[in-house]
């Protein structure tokens, strides 16, 4: 059956392209990224092939965006991970549910519990719950300050400032991207899900060392980003994080980056060159990586020696970096992360 969709959440296909075309000019000039992807690096991040493939009205659909198919097995694993996670069920409920609007890959799962009831989920609404709840667990960002900002960098269509205004409404997000569609469609999709500018404000990516030294974030999170970019415009952001002093970094990244015997962490960009040690050299100190889902939680298998469903999307590890040096005037010790320093060489951590 067709959905009801009430009318200030509809995206038009003509005015956000209109819009993807100033801001394509706008990031192209001079002034329009500084040293990053655009004004130093040669080529954007996503050549035309892939924008243009890209329907407004489907943003949230399986795309270059967030990969979705999965079989429903892996997507009840999933979810079992995420509410077994400290804060997952918070973040899970506050994130506001999934509706499956704008070309969502959505599957019916067993509610927790054995009710006999199914709820509906996607990797839009698990993903966000799981990344705000690790966040919630490392830094305690509920207990935060009214107005306390958090960067975005490589924001999407949105994703992630939608769920979190919706389950810490109490943070401002600053979302940025390099891809002038992804500034397009985030600031439409914002808007279409009634997400106030005073929430969630989009910037572009030569705005962000002015909106970040005037406001003062306390985190930023690069979910599927830095890994896909040149070092050079990884190196500009950071740079940019450095200077305003922005105190944790979290990035969530493309492929499992912790090897096995001894949890070693290796970063590397999608071209092979050292991300770690391009964070080191910034100023971020590794503080905490773990899997995206930890083995012993959640089933998602049955018993005895029948081998447990893999979680869709699971292959993935989360990173929490700490900006070393003096402390920002805003925070105190007892509000940081314990130091941990890394161990190894500057492109290998053992954990």
């Amino acid at each position: 059956a067709s959905q009801s969709v009430p009318s200030r959440i509809h995206m038009r296909e003509s005015a956000v392209r209109q819009r993807e075309a100033e801001l394509r000019e706008a990031l192209a000039s001079p002034s329009g990224y500084g040293a990053g992807t655009h004004g130093g690096c040669g080529e954007p991040l996503w050549d035309d092939s892939v924008t243009a493939a890209v329907e407004v009205e489907r943003c949230r659909a399986d795309s270059p965006y967030l990969w979705q198919l999965a079989e429903p097995s892996q997507y009840s694993a999933a979810l079992e991970r995420v509410l077994a996670r400290p804060g997952g069920p918070a973040m899970l409920c506050g994130a506001g549910g999934e509706d499956g609007l704008f070309g969502a890959f959505t599957v019916s799962v067993p509610a927790a519990g054995g009710s006999g009831q199914t709820v509906t989920v996607s990797r839009d609404l698990l993903d966000s719950a799981n990344e705000l709840a690790f966040l919630e667990s490392r830094l305690g960002c509920s207990s935060w300050p009214l107005g306390t900002a958090v960067v975005d960098l490589g924001a999407g269509y949105g994703r992630l400032e939608h769920r979190a205004a919706a389950a810490l409404p109490h943070l401002r997000l600053l979302a940025t991207d390099a891809v002038p569609l992804s500034l397009a469609l985030c600031e439409a999709y914002l808007a279409a899900r009634g997400v106030p500018c005073s929430r969630a404000k989009v910037v572009l990516p030569a705005a962000l060392p002015a909106e970040a030294a005037a406001a003062q974030p306390r985190l930023a999170v690069a979910v599927h980003s830095l890994q896909e970019m040149p070092l050079a415009a990884v190196r500009w952001w950071l740079e940019a994080l450095a200077a305003a002093r922005v105190r944790h970094l979290f990035v969530a990244t493309n492929t499992a980056a912790l090897e096995p015997p001894a949890a070693t962490l290796r970063l590397a960009t999608d071209a092979g060159e050292d991300l770690l040690a391009a964070l080191e050299e910034a100023g971020f100190r590794l503080a905490r990586a773990e899997p995206k889902y930890s083995p012993g939680s959640g089933g998602g298998g049955g018993g005895g020696d029948a081998p447990a469903t893999v979680p869709a999307f699971g292959d993935c590890t989360y990173c929490l970096f700490e900006l070393a040096g003096p402390l920002p005037a805003q925070l105190t010790p007892a509000q940081l992360l314990p130091a941990r320093p890394p161990a190894g060489s500057a492109s290998v951590v053992n954990l």
